[in-house]
């Protein structure tokens, strides 16, 4: 990972040794648990306010929710496979704010 990227993470162990793998300095965030809610997940994270990269550990239902929100405009339960990979961005084109899906890897191409 870039060094100056976030990496957030649920309390749930699972989410935790994900993280790890990844970096050893995992924020772990009690907004970004199971059960949680797709607004305060946007806002544990700054979407899409936080500057640099944002590496985010977490769940079904709610990815699968924030994926379709942010992508859709509107909040439903997308399937999104365990262990992927969703690369998103903001940005503001013509005065307008999107957001892009850059890739999608899922886990038996990793």
């Amino acid at each position: 990972l870039p060094p100056d990227a976030r990496l957030l993470c649920s309390p749930a162990q699972r989410s935790r040794e994900t993280a790890a793998a990844l970096r050893s300095d995992a924020l772990v965030v009690p907004a970004l648990a199971p059960d949680s809610d797709v607004t305060d997940v946007l806002a544990a994270i700054d979407w899409p306010h936080a500057a640099g990269t944002t590496i985010v550990v977490g769940h079904q239902p709610w990815i699968g929710r924030l994926a379709a929100l942010l992508l859709a405009g509107t909040e439903i339960s997308w399937s999104i496979r365990k262990s992927g990979i969703w690369w998103l961005t903001a940005r503001t084109r013509e005065h307008e704010d999107q957001v892009v899906l850059r890739a999608v890897i899922n886990p038996e191409f990793l």
